[in-house]
């Protein structure tokens, strides 16, 4: 008996610790986006919809279309939970026809919910660590380690914000939700920028060496 209760103990302060370093990780990505009531995403099961509206940033970002991917996770969890509950009842009542019910429905909420939150998952990677979001969705499916993608991730600017995916290095907010991309190498080009204008003016000068290039070689 002592067994199983030190058992369930460990389980529930594991999962616990899971939860809050989710929940801290989705919080700082809600708090530097300006997100209402950023606290959301530190109760269990409700950082579904802190995570559906930084997903909504990502894909209206990308193609100029929001999609509402928080209402549909929040309505398939909570409307599949509290269908099965319904059920659950039924069957105490004696209602034995709705088994199947349930059966079905737990279905629709487990793979349901579990298949929009790692497509939600996917944009939310690929606004934050570009290029790597396959790779991240795949490691949170398999393994289960997105808590630790989500916590290492809490600071970082996503391309909806900074723009230029392509870049290697992110850069990430500092306490006063303030960011600057690392200087750049190229000489006399000043180190501290904000935003996308930086990539703007160094594609602009690389034009411009280029055309200057072009016409020393005609000149000569």
């Amino acid at each position: 008996m002592l067994d199983a209760f030190f058992a369930i103990s460990v389980l529930m302060v594991a999962l616990m610790a899971i939860q809050l370093v989710r929940g801290y990780g989705v919080y700082r990505m809600a708090v530097h986006a300006g997100l209402l009531r950023p606290w959301l995403a530190l109760l269990p099961f409700c950082d579904l919809w802190i995570i559906g509206l930084l997903a909504e940033r990502s894909i209206t970002a990308r193609a100029g279309s929001s999609r509402p991917l928080a209402v549909w996770l929040m309505a398939l969890f909570w409307g599949g939970l509290g269908g099965m509950l319904l059920c659950g009842l039924l069957i105490e009542l004696d209602w034995y026809e709705a088994r199947g019910l349930a059966v079905l429905l737990e279905l629709v909420w487990t793979f349901g919910t579990g298949g929009m939150h790692l497509y939600a998952l996917y944009h939310l990677f690929r606004d934050y660590a570009p290029g790597d979001q396959v790779v991240y969705t795949l490691l949170s499916a398999m393994f289960r380690i997105g808590f630790i993608l989500l916590f290492i991730l809490r600071d970082t600017v996503p391309v909806s914000v900074a723009g230029s995916p392509r870049a290697k290095a992110r850069p990430r907010y500092d306490k006063e939700h303030s960011w600057s991309f690392p200087p750049p190498p190229v000489p006399g080009t000043p180190a501290i920028t904000t935003g996308p204008e930086w990539y703007r003016q160094q594609r602009g000068g690389k034009d411009r060496r280029h055309r200057k290039k072009k016409t020393k070689k005609k000149g000569g």
